[in-house]
């Protein structure tokens, strides 16, 4: 399979569920909200694979690091993501031995044989089952239930035999977390009060009680073990995790507070790191012997939006569905700026034409200007009354023109902030799109609406009046980009409701208004113009489809989608995913002739 020249992850991923290490330390599971599951390298901090999976809660490895079990249900073969089971229930967590899956559900734990899939038993629960717990050697189980808020109990399962053995009933409040040592001998559990108690689930006697603020000045809502058992890992709703030492009750280290509760903590095998995904669904794995993050996985990643590279090639731009503007080293990978750049979606991008500005468009009615070399924000245009869904810089730097989804254009001035015009189009529409010309001398509008076909209009730059109208589409025209040498003007449209298939891309001649091409087309996403203009890269049946604008023939097909954007020199072309940017060496790809499918 063809792969990207170069990978790099991070500002995209999506937020967190679960995480696991594997038994040698060496890899970190991960289940996302955007259902991936994703197996990353330590050592390396790289992402090794990925593979679609329904988000989960937990993740558990067998003993051997053979398998995964997802929270959902699946087994999986984890070095080739390979599914190789599914069982009933949800927050399903594999016994340590590998040999019993424990579901929780509303009203019961069902109880699995792992090997051969068969069911063993039904432990009726009095109440839903909100955490599991599995003694390290799986001989016990251990779960919680509120009897009458804020009350709550423990109760401790003999397995397999589904026995109830004990039940615990010494906290004040509810119990929120769960953990056995690693030998087995003691339990530690925490409730909503902040009392944490330390048990002989031996013989349920209580053997220590921790009252609230003496351990943690919050609730605690996470409990860890490290692997020798000498440390007891404790996070509270403040997002603070504390590392304490249960005989000397002594607090050792102190991470950050990330202001949002700690959802999950995880030890890895050797004791040096934890991996903690927070209730934002961000996650961070901590190195613990210097206290610093290693690995950051932000909360907030949505699907990427809209990419743009800059014209000097010093930086990647990105933008994703939850407001957020990313500035990448394509050198190197590293994320140089994450912004917040907006409350809601950004729906474009457009960079000043020496590359130090960057203007970002939303869905909640701004647009914004950015200094690329620090991150600073300029201004904010304040004068659009809906989602902004289109904007384009003029080629001179001067003007900016954003368009809306009431169907205004704003043409404005990026150093005063100053609106110049305000320009209804000839009738109702939405979702308009612009792109100004190469010399800047006329501006190509888009207009779709339920009375009117489908049209593209040229526009002259200094009078805005309508100079040319194209109506070749069928259904809506969702963008419009002008080839290099503004000799041609392509633009996709979208397609019937029940046939994806009808999606089009035209490329025609902005002077005669007269069609030259046809392909069809799998994206609402705007073709990107090689910076020669002889390529236009889209999305087409196959993936990212590169097409030889002279000939009409494809040339290159790679394993991706919009957005995407080319470097200044066509030599590489830079694609989104949720989880990381590829770089694609199209220049030695098309070189070397690569057969399509």
């Amino acid at each position: 399979m063809l792969e990207p020249q170069f990978r790099y992850f991070g500002p995209h991923s999506s937020g967190v569920t679960a995480c696991s290490w594997s038994p040698d330390g060496s890899l970190l599971a991960l289940s996302t909200i955007h259902d991936q599951l994703q197996l990353w390298d330590l050592s390396s901090r790289s992402l090794l694979r990925s593979w679609p999976s329904p988000a989960a809660s937990q993740l558990t490895w067998s003993p051997d690091g053979s398998l995964l079990l997802s929270g959902s249900g699946e087994m999986w073969n984890p070095l080739s993501g390979q599914l190789l089971s599914r069982c009933p229930g949800h927050r399903a967590t594999l016994s340590p031995n590998g040999t019993f899956i424990a579901a929780p559900s509303r009203t019961a734990i069902l109880l699995q044989d792992s090997h051969r899939g068969l069911f063993l038993q039904r432990l009726p629960h009095p109440s839903p089952v909100h955490s599991l717990a599995w003694s390290p050697d799986s001989s016990f189980l251990a779960s919680y239930i509120s009897l009458n808020y804020p009350y709550g109990a423990i109760l401790l399962w003999l397995i397999p035999s589904g026995q109830l053995l004990r039940r615990l009933t010494d906290h004040v409040g509810s119990p929120s977390a769960l953990a056995w040592s690693p030998d087995g001998s003691l339990l530690a559990s925490a409730d909503s009060h902040g009392h944490l108690l330390l048990w002989l689930p031996s013989s349920g006697q209580l053997l220590h009680h921790f009252p609230p603020r003496t351990f943690t000045p919050s609730p605690i809502s996470a409990l860890a073990w490290s692997p020798d058992g000498s440390l007891l890992a404790a996070g509270d709703q403040t997002g603070t995790v504390l590392l304490w030492q249960p005989q000397t009750d002594q607090t050792l280290l102190r991470l950050p507070e990330q202001r949002s509760p700690v959802h999950t903590l995880i030890w890895s095998p050797d004791s040096s790191h934890i991996a903690v995904i927070y209730g934002d669904r961000s996650a961070i794995v901590w190195h613990l012997p210097t206290g610093l993050p290693i690995l950051h996985f932000p909360s907030h990643g949505g699907y990427p939006t809209t990419a743009l590279w800059l014209p000097d090639s010093s930086l990647i731009a990105s933008a994703d569905e939850a407001g957020f503007l990313h500035l990448w080293l394509p050198s190197s990978g590293e994320l140089f700026l994450r912004l917040r750049a907006h409350t809601e979606p950004i729906t474009a991008l457009a960079c000043s034409p020496d590359g130090s500005l960057l203007a970002s468009a939303s869905k909640d009615n701004t647009v914004a200007i950015w200094h690329t070399s620090s991150g600073q924000l300029l201004r904010r245009y304040t004068a659009h009354t809906a989602d902004v869904v289109s904007l384009a810089w003029s080629p001179d730097g001067s003007r900016i023109a954003s368009a809306d989804d009431d169907g205004l254009i704003h043409l404005w001035n990026p150093s005063t902030g100053q609106t110049l015009l305000t320009k209804p189009f000839e009738h109702e529409c939405w979702s308009p799109s612009l792109s100004w010309s190469p010399d800047g001398s006329r501006l190509a509008v888009t207009a779709s609406s339920d009375l009117f076909p489908p049209t593209i209009s040229i526009w002259s730059a200094d009078s805005f009046q309508p100079l040319l109208h194209y109506s070749g589409h069928n259904y809506d025209i969702l963008s419009v980009s002008w080839s290099p040498d503004g000799s041609l003007i392509a633009s996709v449209s979208d397609s019937d409701f029940y046939d994806p298939n009808t999606a089009s891309l035209h490329l025609w001649d902005p002077s005669l208004g007269r069609l030259l091409q046809r392909w069809p087309c799998h994206s609402s996403l705007p073709p990107v113009w090689s910076p020669d203009g002889s390529l236009l890269a889209f999305d087409g049946p196959h993936g990212l489809e590169l097409r030889s604008v002279r000939s009409g023939l494809p040339l290159l097909f790679l394993p991706a989608s919009s957005p995407c954007a080319w470097s200044p020199d066509g030599s590489f072309l830079a694609s989104l995913s949720p989880f990381s940017v590829d770089l694609w060496p199209v220049g030695s790809l098309l070189s070397s002739s690569f057969p399509s499918p």
